[in-house]
């Protein structure tokens, strides 16, 4: 009698185990990255881009590096893809690596540079 309640309990916790572990998988979305070159230039643009990239549909995260001008973008695959993307950062003011030629924008710079962080273009 002992030994059937043992086997009972164990079988109940492995169902149940993976039950659980089932939901867990439904539940986790399968994100994807995009990395690309974007035009801009300033700390200023790389907050833009930080702060106002994940506002957009489908948009988890977007980290920019100032120095490479490389900007990693997350994104759900289920919600946008990475045409949308490029258009996003169009949206921004930004052109990228992937935009099409000929593609115009209105500039994503402010032009509000604290003293000592100027730069020498048109805003």
């Amino acid at each position: 009698m002992m030994k059937k309640i043992v086997l009972l309990t164990v079988a109940v916790f492995f169902f149940v185990s993976g039950q659980m572990l089932q939901a867990q998988t439904a539940d986790a979305k399968e994100y994807k990255v995009y990395t690309l070159k974007v035009n801009f230039h300033c700390p200023g643009g790389k907050a833009k881009i930080e702060s106002q990239m994940p506002e957009k549909r489908g948009v988890i995260k977007a980290i920019a590096d100032l120095e490479t001008k490389m900007v990693e973008v997350t994104y759900d695959p289920s919600l946008t893809d990475e045409e949308h993307i490029v258009e996003y950062f169009h949206q921004l003011g930004y052109l990228t690596e992937a935009s099409p030629e000929g593609t115009e924008i209105k500039s994503g710079c402010s032009g509000n540079h604290g003293e000592g962080e100027g730069h020498n273009h048109d805003h």
